[in-house]
């Protein structure tokens, strides 16, 4: 089977996804039984999600540390500094961007 340049391209970046979810997945569930499947500031058990202490975004060599996480309900989450949507804040997004042009698009 002949794949074309791009072809080839999404391919590999469908296959690096796989891997890295699959990481982060046992991040996830490392991360969640460290804290006991509970919420550190709320105590509750429901609504579970596991909080990345250093952006996700900015520092991908502390994606999947143990250490980088901590479990929070959703409620809790919503309130961390930079959650979510709320990282184009955070002042070394831009340069975060700026990196990723030139990686990609340069």
């Amino acid at each position: 089977m002949y794949l074309s340049l791009w072809e080839y391209i999404e391919y590999k970046e469908k296959e690096e996804y796989r891997i890295i979810l699959k990481k982060l997945n046992v991040w996830k569930k490392k991360v969640r039984e460290r804290d006991g499947n509970k919420c550190v500031k709320s105590g509750t058990t429901e609504k579970l999600e596991i909080h990345h202490i250093k952006s996700y975004t900015l520092y991908p060599e502390f994606r999947t540390r143990i250490s980088n996480g901590k479990t929070l309900c959703s409620s809790c989450h919503k309130k961390t500094r930079y959650h979510g949507h709320k990282i184009r804040k955070h002042p070394l997004y831009k340069d975060h961007n700026q990196y990723l042009i030139n990686k990609y698009i340069k």
